[in-house]
């Protein structure tokens, strides 16, 4: 509507300014966590500008001895927000669950390939595991370089106590 079309052009103008301070959160983020045992960035593709609409992070499990949902619930006891599990994987999504048992599930949603069976969900393993090794911090373009320090500094704690406990075990 000509409503909210005169609504977005208006937040359009904001957009660049808003990228800029989420892009520096992120980055700052990533700056802190380097070199923290237990927790790496989340891999970016080379060249990459990511706009960081999640801060993500990849938990090892294996080092930590916990999945990244229970890292989170830590690190929120920091008075850090943090969740795991930001996005399901796509193919647990309704949709393709409906079209893995039917190809015709939808009337109007026939690519050419389309068979019965096209979706099955270990297809996928290492996004099917997504939830349990990627981890973010809930941001927005108003928070600060100060705050992603903040955060990265909670990070850094929980994960130095869980080696500590490891270490002690």
């Amino acid at each position: 509507s000509d409503v909210n079309a005169a609504l977005a052009l208006c937040q359009l103008k904001r957009l660049p300014k808003w990228i800029a301070r989420r892009r520096a959160f992120g980055e700052a983020f990533y700056r802190e966590i380097e070199g923290v045992a237990g927790v790496r960035p989340h891999p970016q593709p080379g060249g990459a500008a990511p706009g960081f609409w999640w801060t993500l992070f990849v938990v090892d499990q294996e080092a930590l001895g916990v999945d990244a949902g229970a890292f989170c619930e830590m690190v929120k006891h920091e008075g850090i927000p943090a969740f795991a599990k930001p996005q399901r994987n796509i193919l647990e999504w309704e949709i393709f669950r409906r079209l893995h048992k039917d190809a015709k599930a939808f009337r109007s949603y026939r690519p050419g390939r389309l068979r019965k069976g096209a979706f099955p969900l270990d297809i996928a393993p290492n996004a099917r595991t997504f939830g349990e090794r990627v981890a973010a911090i809930r941001m927005t373009q108003h928070n600060s370089v100060a705050e992603a320090r903040a955060a990265a500094r909670a990070v850094g704690k929980v994960a130095e106590v869980l080696l500590g406990e490891r270490a002690q075990a």
